[in-house]
């Protein structure tokens, strides 16, 4: 093969990984979707709502995101001492509830 031929073979695999990419990035972000409606619906909770850990610790429900490793996680604020939330923002696994 020449240097034009698999320079243009590189061409045409990044394009399809940059299409793959795409559609792995639609399909996480139904499963968020789908976890985070589990999650609330298990729960009882919906956005603003106040939630407690299995450990106990007081915090208000804010939704689901992706972390920096593309985990799905529950973005929660503690609650303060005079019962608002903070504005500190907790990420923890849906696991970690009741």
């Amino acid at each position: 093969m020449t240097i034009q031929e698999l320079k243009a073979k590189i061409t045409a695999i990044d394009n399809q990984i940059g299409e793959l990419n795409t559609q792995k990035y639609e399909v996480q972000k139904e499963l968020k979707d789908a976890v985070q409606a589990a999650f609330e619906s298990e729960q009882g909770v919906k956005s603003g709502d106040p939630i407690e850990t299995r450990s106990g610790t007081k915090m208000f429900y804010d939704g689901f995101v992706f972390d920096a490793f593309r985990n799905i996680v529950c973005v929660c604020h503690p609650m303060k001492n005079d019962g608002t939330a903070s504005k500190a923002i907790r990420h923890l696994m849906w696991s970690d509830f009741k």
